[in-house]
């Protein structure tokens, strides 16, 4: 199970494939930012919507006063596009070079845990009527990850830069640019409804939704994924 949700440790880096293309378990689909809260979770009971998730949901009964207050420690991996490491890169040219061609840098990206803050929601707060917050999460960490690809693509490759080691790490040391990171929006929606005839009994319902929008949904690009 841990293969196929990219928990493994052959999840950590991804080449060429997208990591929405290889893993399917415990994976949320980008949702964009459209539809309220209870059309979200309301989708996800459809067929095709359990094989393509954006939201991830827990419902569980509750005892507790009106000023008990809910605690939530989100957590979730992203996927940032890096730079190829020399044998990737060195790999895949190969046949590109035999045609004569230039290459370009493969698609490659790493799984990075963020640091998300946690959530406090007082059951005063709640309703049956879903509420939806923003997460708030560490993104400025995702710029400063070594050999995080910048610049636009595609770069071209020549054989000269994949000569050794050092000249490859020579030519990435020289692309300049912005970073190329994910827009990732993550999103908990919450409710909590009194259970008729219990004193002081809560249905509490928790979603975990991927509220970014997709910037490649057909995979022609290959450049970010906005999968968790």
């Amino acid at each position: 199970m841990s293969r196929g949700s990219g928990a493994a440790e052959d999840g950590e880096y991804v080449s060429p494939d997208r990591p929405r293309d290889r893993f399917f378990i415990g994976r949320l689909s980008p949702a964009g930012v459209l539809g309220m809260g209870e059309e979200i979770l309301d989708n996800a009971e459809d067929f095709l919507a359990r094989l393509n998730p954006c939201s991830m949901r827990m419902r569980f009964l509750l005892q507790g006063k009106l000023d008990t207050i809910i605690e939530i420690c989100p957590s979730f991996h992203v996927y940032v596009r890096v730079f190829p490491s020399y044998e990737r890169q060195t790999s895949d040219a190969r046949l590109v070079f035999a045609r004569g061609d230039k290459a370009t840098l493969m698609p490659a990206f790493k799984r990075v845990q963020p640091k998300v803050a946690s959530i406090q929601l007082p059951l005063t707060d709640l309703g049956s009527q879903a509420k939806e917050i923003e997460l708030d999460w560490d993104h400025v960490s995702l710029a400063e990850l070594p050999d995080v690809y910048c610049g636009r693509p595609p770069h071209k490759v020549t054989k000269e830069h994949l000569a050794s080691r050092e000249t490859y790490e020579q030519f990435l040391k020289g692309i300049t640019g912005d970073p190329l990171l994910p827009d990732i929006r993550v999103s908990v929606i919450a409710s909590a409804c009194p259970v008729e005839g219990e004193e002081d009994l809560w249905e509490v319902s928790l979603a975990l939704v991927n509220r970014s929008v997709d910037s490649d949904p057909s995979g022609k690009d290959r450049s970010r994924d906005e999968v968790i």
